[in-house]
């Protein structure tokens, strides 16, 4: 079901519905409405970032950083932004908040906890 994803032009924008985990500071599982009342659950690889690596403090507080700031708007208030599969077959996405399109992204960057790849 994870290749109808695909079926899509990238990049692809699609609401998410309920975060299932964060598992670090740049990768989460969650599930995402592809539409006509399908879903599905995804593990997603943040696109363009990088963050320190778990257990190191860093990638711990990178960790911390995108659960809390899911967790403040809710699952509901962003959509992912799909752009693919990387070479290593993970879905590279961008999560954006719906209020005010802020870029989780760009903002994990801003704040410290992420650099730009």
């Amino acid at each position: 079901m994870q290749e109808m994803l695909m079926a899509y032009t990238m990049p692809r924008r699609f609401p998410l519905r309920t975060l299932e985990r964060v598992i670090d500071g740049d990768t989460f599982c969650g599930v995402v409405c592809l539409g006509f009342d399908l879903s599905i659950e995804v593990k997603f690889r943040m696109a363009r970032i990088d963050t320190p690596e778990l257990p190191t403090p860093e990638g711990l507080a990178a960790k911390h950083q995108l659960q809390h700031a899911i967790e403040q708007v809710g699952p509901g208030g962003f959509d992912v932004l799909v752009h693919g599969k990387d070479k290593y077959g993970r879905w590279l996405a961008e999560l954006v908040k719906r209020t005010d399109g802020l870029n989780i992204n760009d903002w994990m960057v801003q704040q410290g906890y992420a650099k730009y790849v």
